[in-house]
Parts: C-alpha cells; sequence; structure tokens
C-alpha cells in the first residue's frame, strides 16, 4: 500500500484533478475490500492528493464479535462522480445493527438428550456362592435417547435400550442375540423453569434452579417379552421435577402407564402338542396359556441426588420403585378328574406387584459431548424365587458397567 501511495502522490502533480480523481476511486474500490480482508485497514490516499480531488473518508463498520455475521468494510474513498445506474456500484454492505440482529436470530441447536455404551457385568459373578448354580452375566448395552427441541419449552423424544448377552445364555433359540427393549415415543413441556426468571451474566448459572415437566408417553412393543403378551401399545402420562442448588441436584421421575393387550395372560400361538383334545379334561388349557398374567397398570417413581464435585466430575446415586396391578382373578370352578370340581374364589389381595430400583454412579465428562462413568444398576423384586430376600448390592439382576456417553446438545455443530 506505500509503493501505491507513492504512485498517487506522483500523479497528483503532473495529471489533473478531476482525472486523478477517477483513477484514485476505482483503484480504492479495487483494493480497499482485499486490504480488508487481509487484516489491514484501508488506507485514504485521496487525503494526500489535490484538495479539489479529496473526499471525506468513510470508517470501517464494525464486526460485532466473532460469531455475528462478517461484514465487508465500505470503500475508504466515496467517488466525486456519481455512478450511474449502469456502472458497476461499491460492494454492498449490512449495518452493524443488521448484522447483530441476524446473529441473535441464528438459530440453536435443537438436539438434547444422550446416547451410551455400555459394557455391562453381573455382581453374581464375583460370589460364585451366591446361587446353587454359577451363572456369570457379560454383555453389551447400547441405549439411545435422543431429544428434539421444538422450541425452548417443548420437546419429543424416543427412548431404545438394546442388549447382547457375551456370556452363556443357556438359550440355544436365542444365543447371543440382541434384545431390543420396549420403545418408548414422549412429548414433553416443561410447565415450569425459575432459570428463566433470572437474567445471568457471563454464562453464570443462576445458584437455584427448579424445574416442572409434563410428559405424554407411548410405548411400543418392540421387546420379546411385549410381543409374546401380545401388547398393543401402552400410553401412559409422565411428571419430573428437579432442584437445583449450586453443585447439588434432587429429582423425582413419576410414571404412569396402562396397557392394552390381546388377552390378560400371556399366550402361545400355536399349541406346542397337537395329539391335546380340546375339552376341559384335556391339556389345552394348561398349554395354550403360560400362566403369568400381564401387566395392566404400571407406576414408577424413582428419585436421585447428583453433586458435582468440579466442572467435570460428579457422583450420584437413585432409588425409586415400580408398582404393578395385574388383571383380577375372577371367581373359577376348575374341573379335576376323578374328584369334585376345585372351586377358586376371587383373589384381589393378588393382584399387586412391586419391583425396586437402585443405583449409583460416577460420571466424568471428557469434552463437552463426550463422557465416561462407572457404576452399578438393578432391578429387583423383594424376594427371590424361594421366598427368601434379594441382597439389594448383589443378586442376579444387578449389573456393574463402564459406560462412554455421548451429549447431543455439546456436539460440534
Amino acid at each position: 500500500m506505500s509503493r501505491f501511495a507513492v504512485f498517487l502522490r506522483l500523479r497528483a502533480q503532473f495529471v489533473p484533478a478531476h482525472v486523478a480523481a477517477t483513477v484514485v476511486c476505482a483503484l480504492g474500490i479495487v483494493f480497499a475490500p482485499t486490504a480488508a480482508l487481509a487484516g489491514d485497514p484501508p488506507d485514504t490516499p485521496a487525503a494526500s492528493a489535490a484538495p479539489a480531488a479529496a473526499a471525506p473518508a468513510v470508517a470501517p463498520a464494525a464486526v460485532p464479535d466473532a460469531a455475528a455475521v462478517v461484514v465487508t468494510p465500505a470503500p475508504a474513498v466515496a467517488p466525486a462522480v456519481p455512478a450511474s445506474p449502469t456502472e458497476s456500484a461499491a460492494p454492498s454492505t449490512l449495518p452493524v445493527a443488521t448484522a447483530e440482529v441476524a446473529a441473535t436470530e441464528k438459530k440453536t441447536w435443537p438436539w438434547r438428550g444422550t446416547i451410551a455404551f455400555r459394557n455391562l457385568t453381573g455382581t453374581t459373578a464375583f460370589a460364585p456362592d451366591y446361587e446353587q448354580s454359577y451363572l456369570p452375566y457379560e454383555g453389551l448395552g447400547l441405549m439411545i435417547a435422543p431429544r428434539f427441541q421444538l422450541n425452548d419449552t417443548m420437546s419429543v423424544g424416543i427412548w431404545q435400550y438394546a442388549t447382547v448377552e457375551l456370556s452363556n445364555t443357556g438359550n440355544s433359540t436365542y444365543y447371543r442375540e440382541p434384545q431390543l427393549s420396549d420403545t418408548m415415543l414422549s412429548f414433553a413441556w416443561s410447565a415450569l423453569n425459575t432459570a428463566a426468571w433470572f437474567k445471568s451474566e457471563k454464562g453464570e448459572k443462576p445458584p437455584s434452579a427448579f424445574v416442572l415437566t409434563l410428559q405424554g408417553m407411548l410405548g411400543l412393543p418392540t421387546s420379546k417379552a411385549s410381543i409374546a403378551k401380545q401388547l398393543y401399545t401402552a400410553p401412559g402420562i409422565g411428571l419430573s421435577a428437579r432442584y437445583t442448588w449450586r453443585d447439588l441436584t434432587v429429582s423425582l421421575t413419576s410414571r404412569f402407564q396402562h396397557s392394552f393387550y390381546k388377552s390378560t395372560t400371556m399366550q402361545y400361538n400355536a399349541q406346542p402338542i397337537t395329539t391335546c383334545t380340546g375339552d376341559a379334561f384335556g391339556c389345552d388349557p394348561s398349554l395354550q396359556s403360560s400362566g403369568v398374567r400381564s401387566t395392566q397398570n404400571r407406576i414408577l417413581a424413582i428419585g436421585s441426588l447428583s453433586y458435582s464435585i468440579t466442572d467435570k466430575l460428579s457422583v450420584s446415586v437413585s432409588a425409586g420403585e415400580i408398582m404393578d396391578w395385574l388383571p383380577s382373578l375372577s371367581a373359577a370352578t376348575i374341573p379335576v378328574v376323578g374328584s369334585s370340581p376345585t372351586q377358586l374364589a376371587a383373589a384381589g389381595d393378588q393382584n399387586f406387584r412391586a419391583l425396586m430400583y437402585w443405583g449409583a454412579g460416577v460420571d466424568y465428562s471428557i469434552l463437552s459431548w463426550l463422557g465416561a462413568g462407572i457404576g452399578l444398576e438393578t432391578y429387583n423384586s423383594q424376594l427371590k424365587a424361594d421366598s427368601t430376600y434379594e441382597t439389594p448390592m448383589i443378586n442376579r439382576y444387578t449389573t456393574a458397567y463402564l459406560e462412554l456417553s455421548v451429549a447431543l446438545d455439546g456436539l460440534p455443530h
């Protein structure tokens, strides 16, 4: 640019003023955007030209911030002669206010939720004498739980958890075959969020916040168990509350679901033994139905407590109960060969089942979108099959896991 300035000074001494002004304007239009892209402020050579050809310099438009729309600076020299409609005008520019509005209205990343991969180990593998037969468990798990934000308060999501056992399954039919859980579709509405009431400065979080979320959900029968029970669908409603105070978070999740089945008990699609007779004394009633009553209504309630030790490291514990109500057993008369029929009275006190849930884990945030964790998790009934009590930590349903998780809201975009 210094050579360009010297050239202009020499031309100002030997060239008429109006010609020099025209040349200066043309060169300024060509070189000013190039100088701005190179990072140098555009020079104002007309200031050293003849007074008659000089024009007031225009300050370059400032870029609001790195995330805003890039604004090309205006030419440093305004043309002395107005350009005709057929001539090329200077590059069009956006005002600073317009650029700031465009940056503010830029859509945020709408994806939330988690995708987690787990290595699972049954805790009975560490206690060979826990049961009469030693049957360790080793498997892999994949949880897919993405959510899409429709706006600041509403989102839709899907949940699916698939596992595959790497150890001996004891079943040659489904040996090491991936097993799907039931698929859950959900719609969530954040009815209350006190964090939005406070204006944070420099990205700081408010010291406390309370979030209340309402959910509508629909369960789809994608697991082998639900298919065997001939489940149609399981709609439900949910309510979750979360309170955060500094580094401590307390949350409660509750859900109610009603299941629609083809029949109240799990049925075989075809009779296993074709020689059975169809009368009341044959084997048809005992073989056509497995005798397992399907869950009609389910209430789930789980509470959790988590504490952030650092910005990256946190610990959590959770516990809850899953309560199932089965179809009522009505009074019935059972014929008995060689004896009088047996009368079965209605058994309303046997229509309730309960499962306990608990878990504990340590999580570490490697990146904004990648995390690692270790913990224990279990779903189990209070009693074993032999009517003795299950231990809360070591039982056939408890798994220890190593986890890698991907937070969708932290992905680069």
